[in-house]
This record gives C-alpha cells, structure tokens and sequence, in this order.
C-alpha cells in the first residue's frame, strides 16, 4: 500500500502541469549615487518566465544592450528551494538568488563573465549630461557586475 501511495505522489509530481509566460520587468544596476538612479533602471519586454515539472523555475531575458552594447541573453534555471519564497538559480553567465514578494518576484544577479561595454545607438540620440550619467551605470556595471531584476505578480 505504501509503494502505490509513493507511485502516485510522484507521479503526481512528474505530472504536474508546467506553464510559461512572457512578461515586462525593471532591471536595475544598484547605484550608490541617487542622481544616478533613473539612468540606472531599464524597462526590459519579453522577459521569458518557466515553471516546469516540480514547480523548477526558468527566467531568460536579454539585458540592456545599452548597459552592454551588444546582444546578450540570459538564461537562468533553478537549482534549489530554500526559504519559503526564496529560489537560487544558475547559468552559464550568471547566477541569481531570488524572493517572492507580496507584489513581485526581486532577483538579485551576479555574473559570472568579464563584462565588457559598447557604445549603443541610443547613446548618439540623448544628450551629453544623459551620456556622462548612462556612462557612469555602464562603468558601474563594469566594476562590480551585479543587476536586479524585479518582474511584477
């Protein structure tokens, strides 16, 4: 008897249903300086969440290319549970530790490449105060490569 209620609890499990969304998030490049702030946050779409079989969680967007300036994709996939709410991830370029909050999921990424940056065209259209600011985010970055991610519930 309790062979088949372990059977049907996985098979439960295994079945359970995966779904996957495409959603809007803030990325944001923390920064010590408050005038730097809203030069510091980008409005990223077609942010790709997964939950697969046993409720793993999947996230893959693409980060600013005006933060990075080039096209760069990230794909982050679980690898534990820990607290309630509160998930680790890991890719091939970054790892992530996120929590559930009441009104969105806030995700904490750390990279795991040399990042390296570029003049986007976007830096050719603003002006020369907006450049200096968006700059000092990219060098930021740079330094110390670590971004949130928020996707809204």
């Amino acid at each position: 008897m309790r062979l088949i209620s372990i059977f049907a609890l996985v098979s439960v499990l295994v079945s359970s249903p995966a779904w996957s969304a495409t959603v809007d998030a803030t990325y944001e490049v923390p920064m010590r300086d408050p005038k730097l702030l809203k030069y510091a946050r980008f409005e990223l779409n077609d942010v790709e969440v997964t939950h697969g079989r046993l409720n793993a969680l999947q996230i893959a967007f693409d980060m600013p290319k005006d933060l990075v300036g080039k096209d760069l994709r990230i794909e982050l996939f679980q690898v534990t549970a820990q607290a309630a709410g509160d998930v680790r991830l890991e890719g091939d370029l970054a790892n992530a530790d996120c929590k559930q909050g009441a009104e969105a999921l806030a995700c904490t990424i750390r990279y795991t490449f040399e990042p390296h940056y570029g003049v986007s065209t976007f830096f050719r259209l603003v002006t020369r105060s907006h450049y200096i600011s968006r700059m000092k985010v990219v060098q930021a970055f740079a330094r110390e490569p670590i971004g949130i991610l928020t996707i809204k519930n």
